[in-house]
């Protein structure tokens, strides 16, 4: 939340994987209110970290989002409460979508930058994805 840090980052584009209130478990309470102002294109996602939480209604959207911004030379910071689960979730099916990863590959090249543990449900959400869209390319 320290726009002059962001500034300093150059980051163009927040993608909030915890999108909520800030009273619910987990939930991080921004809104585009806070960044639209100061340059920051902003999109919310308010996924849960729970293993039923259907947090592939998102995949789209939130690819949609990171690759508009990556198109244009922003600069995209995605985040949730953690940054473990559901903002790495986000990033393995922009992986998957866009770069035309396996999920096997989308998972290890975000942990040779950081620690990820998506969450179970999560998970077979993406293997679900990687399924999808081996059936749709026939790779």
């Amino acid at each position: 939340m320290s726009i002059a840090l962001l500034k300093r980052l150059r980051i163009t584009h927040i993608l909030n994987a915890a999108q909520g209130d800030g009273r619910s478990s987990g939930s991080i309470n921004t809104s585009e209110d806070f960044y639209v102002p100061q340059g920051i294109q902003y999109l919310g996602v308010p996924a849960v970290d729970n293993t039923t939480y259907r947090i592939h209604h998102h995949f789209e959207d939130a690819t949609d989002f990171i690759s508009d911004a990556l198109k244009h030379g922003g600069k995209v910071l995605v985040h949730c409460q953690a940054g473990i689960s559901r903002s790495a979730t986000l990033i393995c099916a922009f992986l998957m979508i866009k770069h035309k990863m396996c999920v096997e590959d989308a998972v290890k090249i975000i942990r040779k930058k950081r620690a990820i543990i998506p969450n179970k449900g999560f998970l077979q959400q993406l293997c679900d994805l990687n399924d999808k869209l081996k059936r749709q390319t026939n790779y």
